[in-house]
């Protein structure tokens, strides 16, 4: 197949079909002023012969300059060639950098997806008995919310004032709970944690969409976790990347003491 395409080229030594007749008609004008004479001229004796003769001194110049402009022409084909192949260097660099863009953001989102299901799975894996009661997935997080809520409610209503509770003594109870269900919040902070902490290492096209995949898929119960976990000192890193995402964003703070505390959040301050 690739002979017939060669063959079908309308090259002749790297010279296009419409140029290869001009080195041949310099050849044949060279040749001819060379060759008529030799067969016109009588012999006389030979006086014209040497007029002939001096007429060499003439062609030798004329040589060198069909030599030279040969050169100049070798050099333009040349020139041309180089652009071309210029051209072509240019558009297979474009063409490898799409094909290298393409492969990078194929695998950031095999593993960005991996990890997110992986994350799901284990959120279902939750299984605890709890006051008499069966809780699975991410109802053992709701239940944990629930119960971290009721104590902090507690603290407000025993101060009589919400100034009156610091954030060292919410770090406090959240941490109780924590240490209660440490294998559940533990690996599930750092999961949701790693997940959003390579998207935005990564920056990959439109990064913040799958940022958005993320959000779409938390619970009321695990915007109000990390409400609270983001207050704690443990959850420092954690509440940069919730600020700068906007993570809290479908958070509903009615009937429930993070309206106290939603201060500790720039994006939570003006609701």
């Amino acid at each position: 197949m690739a002979e017939e395409t060669e063959s079908l080229d309308p090259k002749f030594w790297g010279i296009s079909k419409e140029k290869v007749w001009v080195p041949i008609l310099i050849t044949f004008y060279v040749v001819a002023l060379w060759a008529i004479p030799s067969f016109t001229l009588n012999d006389d004796g030979g006086a014209n012969r040497r007029t002939f003769g001096d007429m060499f001194g003439a062609i030798n110049a004329l040589f060198s300059g069909l030599a030279f402009a040969g050169i100049i022409y070798t050099i333009l084909l040349q020139r041309k060639e180089l652009e071309l192949q210029h051209k072509e260097l240019k558009a297979t660099n474009k063409e490898f950098k799409e094909q290298n863009e393409t492969l990078r953001t194929q695998k950031f989102e095999n593993t960005f997806f991996s990890m997110l299901s992986q994350h799901n799975e284990m959120v279902r894996s939750f299984s605890h008995r709890l006051d008499a009661h069966e809780y699975e997935g991410r109802r053992v997080l709701s239940y944990v919310l629930e119960r971290l809520e009721d104590k902090i409610k507690d603290q407000v209503d025993a101060a009589g004032d919400k100034w009156l509770i610091p954030p060292d003594l919410i770090s406090i109870m959240h941490n109780e709970l924590y240490a209660e269900f440490v294998q559940d919040l533990g690996v599930y902070y750092r999961s949701l944690y790693r997940i959003l902490k390579y998207v935005d290492d990564a920056k990959i096209g439109d990064y913040k969409e799958y940022i958005e995949i993320v959000k779409s898929q938390l619970t009321d119960a695990e915007l109000g976790l990390l409400f609270w976990h983001g207050i704690t000192q443990n959850g420092f890193n954690f509440k940069a990347l919730i600020e700068e995402y906007k993570i809290l964003d479908a958070l509903n703070i009615h009937n429930s003491p993070i309206a106290i505390f939603k201060g500790h959040y720039k994006s939570l301050a003006s609701l």
